[in-house]
């Protein structure tokens, strides 16, 4: 008896690993919102501009900057503050059009 419990205790080891990497993948990847209809298919360009409010939080360590930031799918004033403060204003027009790739399609 105490031999098949420890078998089924040890068929259950491999899935039991996966559940934990697999919840904390989920938890440290960021996710792709509805608030950016065209992020799944332009994944680099969604994270360019997260990396945009990323930097933007690491100088002013705020929190809420960097919901702001991306809030309506990085059309916020935030948003283009944030380019200014990290230094990458004269991009402006640059990330406007990536912003835009990301709002097509949408509602």
């Amino acid at each position: 008896m105490v031999k098949h419990a420890t078998q089924s205790c040890s068929a259950l080891r491999p899935w039991l690993i996966v559940m934990v990497v697999g919840l904390l993948v989920h938890q440290t990847t960021p996710t792709l919102t509805d608030d950016c209809p065209g992020a799944m298919g332009n994944r680099h360009i969604h994270t360019m501009l997260l990396r945009v409010c990323g930097d933007c939080y690491n100088v002013l360590r705020d929190p809420e900057i960097e919901v702001d930031c991306r809030s309506g799918c990085f059309t916020s004033d935030t948003f283009k503050s944030c380019l200014e403060l990290i230094e990458r204003g004269d991009e402006f027009f640059d990330f406007m059009r990536r912003v835009g790739i990301l709002n097509a399609g949408g509602k």
